[in-house]
C-alpha cells in the first residue's frame, strides 16, 4: 500500500476514456432513493484479505474522526480516517471507515495506494480536508476521497466517491482523477461541479502551490470530464 500500482495505469486510462458516454448518470437511483452502482465506474475492486492482515499484525491508527449529517439532519454517521503512522501531522492514510451511531460499519475501504487530503481535487496545496461532502437530497449525500499523487507519474491519485442514503453507504466510483478547474471545484447546497482528467501527460505539478501547470500540448486534445450534481444524482460529461 506504499507503492502506486503502475500495472493498472494503461487499463485505468483506457477504461475511463472508453467506458464513459458523452453524458451519463454516475449511478442508478431507484424511486425509493436506493443507490445502485454501475460496474464500469468501479475500476479498482481488489481489497486486502482481512485474515492476512491479522496474521501480519497489520495496524492502523485513528487519524481523524468527523461526524457527517444528512441535509435534513435525521441521519448521521462518522467518517474515520486511519493511517499507518501514529502521527497527527502525517496527512497520508490507508483506510476509510464509515460507521453509524451504533458503531456498525457502513463502509470500509483500503486505498490501492496511500490516500491523502483532497488537495488534488481542490488544487490547493494547503487543503487539509479528507473528503468533499455533496448534498444530494434530504436524506443523501456524496463523499469524495482522494489519493496520493506520485510525481512525476502521468496518472493522478485515486478518486473514490461514496453515496450515503439513510445511512446506507454505496461506492459508486473507484478510479483516478485530478481536478483541472481553476479553483478545484464549485460547491453549494444546490450545486457541485468539477472538471477533471485521468491522464496528467502535458501537466506538471507545482510542488509549492499544488497547481498543475501545462507544458507542451498541455490540455489540448486531452479527454476531459465534468462531474456535476443534477437533482439527487451525480453525472459525468466527457468533452475535449
Amino acid at each position: 500500500m506504499k507503492k502506486l500500482l503502475f500495472v493498472f495505469i494503461a487499463v485505468i486510462q483506457m477504461c475511463v476514456s472508453t467506458c464513459l458516454a458523452q453524458t451519463e448518470d454516475l449511478f442508478i437511483r431507484e424511486t425509493n432513493g436506493s443507490v445502485i452502482p454501475k460496474d464500469k465506474y468501479l475500476l479498482f475492486t481488489s481489497q486486502p484479505n482481512e485474515d492476512m492482515l491479522v496474521n501480519m499484525n497489520y495496524q492502523t491508527y485513528v487519524h481523524q474522526v468527523t461526524t457527517v449529517y444528512s441535509p435534513n439532519h435525521q441521519y448521521c454517521c462518522q467518517v474515520e480516517i486511519r493511517s499507518e503512522e501514529n502521527d497527527p501531522d502525517f496527512d497520508e492514510y490507508v483506510l476509510i471507515k464509515i460507521v453509524d451511531s451504533n458503531n456498525h460499519v457502513l463502509f470500509k475501504r483500503y486505498g490501492i495506494d496511500n490516500l491523502t487530503t483532497t488537495k488534488l481535487l481542490s488544487r490547493n496545496n494547503n487543503d487539509n480536508n479528507y473528503y468533499i461532502q455533496i448534498p444530494l437530497d434530504d436524506t443523501s449525500y456524496a463523499l469524495i476521497f482522494s489519493g496520493w499523487y506520485w510525481y512525476p507519474s502521468t496518472v493522478p491519485g485515486e478518486m473514490l466517491i461514496v453515496v450515503v442514503n439513510k445511512n446506507v453507504a454505496t461506492l459508486v466510483y473507484a478510479g483516478v482523477g485530478a481536478s483541472i478547474s481553476p479553483n478545484g471545484y464549485t460547491l453549494s447546497s444546490n450545486s457541485f461541479s468539477m472538471d477533471f482528467v485521468s491522464d496528467l501527460s502535458g501537466l506538471r505539478l507545482n510542488q509549492n502551490t499544488g497547481q498543475f501547470e501545462e507544458y507542451g500540448s498541455g490540455l489540448n486534445g486531452k479527454t476531459k470530464y465534468t462531474l456535476y450534481k443534477d437533482g439527487n444524482l451525480l453525472k459525468i460529461r466527457e468533452w475535449q
